[in-house]
């Protein structure tokens, strides 16, 4: 979030297409922007902790740089199974 003379503002910088440029990766990094200038965090963070995540590393799958979509949906199966141990009341998060 930065600040303007009107207060917060969402804006989000823009990303370098320009190789040479360091990827922003923690200041609205492109892996978190979705279509239309949502961004995934817009979404998740009304969410529980786990639903926020699986969400997240679903949406985000497959466009981090260096991360396999593959490992994005292994960590959103986590997540979502955390949570159905939850929901059934399993408190040390072991599948029931």
């Amino acid at each position: 979030m930065t600040t303007n003379q009107n207060g917060p503002s969402r804006s989000r910088p823009r990303q370098a297409d320009d190789p040479s440029q360091p990827y922003e990766e923690v200041d609205h990094p492109n892996h978190y922007q979705l279509p239309g200038g949502i961004e995934v965090l817009d979404i998740v963070e009304d969410m529980s902790f786990n639903l926020g995540n699986a969400t997240k590393y679903l949406l985000r799958a497959g466009k981090k740089p260096g991360v396999p979509a593959r490992t994005d949906l292994r960590k959103a199966m986590f997540y979502i199974q955390r949570e159905i141990d939850r929901e059934r009341g399993d408190q040390d998060g072991h599948r029931v």
